[in-house]
């Protein structure tokens, strides 16, 4: 199964397809502003007068195609936000479960401005700057 995201600033939300092998997009689920602050908030990673319908808005990134930047077959995306506001400057978030992902491997200390993208395999790669 192979999925894509969008990311909509009208209705807030980034909803995930799923790709079928006759190239048929069919809606697996997805995510809205009230998902995304409950993911974000269970972390304590976020700044409290932060809004979270912001992050779907371009005003806040410099290009809005730059806020939703990976998708995984698993149903996971990496979310790009402001670093003014969020201790970190990325969320993986998982639509499936609607939580954010942490984290978590020997030798691994993320700091601002890695990149991350997730690999055809699903895996994710970090690179370190």
């Amino acid at each position: 199964m192979q999925c894509i995201a969008t990311l909509s600033k009208e209705d807030k939300s980034i909803v995930i397809w799923t790709i079928t092998e006759e190239l048929i997009f069919k809606y697996a689920n997805s995510l809205n502003a009230n998902n995304l602050e409950h993911a974000l908030n269970t972390e304590n990673i976020v700044k409290s007068d932060f809004k979270f319908e912001s992050i779907f808005l371009s005003s806040l990134f410099e290009d809005l195609n730059n806020a939703l930047t990976g998708i995984s077959d698993c149903k996971q995306v990496i979310i790009e936000l402001n670093y003014s506001y969020f201790e970190f400057d990325f969320a993986i978030i998982d639509i499936t479960t609607k939580s954010s992902q942490i984290l978590s491997a020997h030798g691994l200390e993320l700091e601002r401005r890695e990149k991350l993208a997730f690999l055809e395999n699903s895996d994710l790669a970090v690179v370190k700057s």
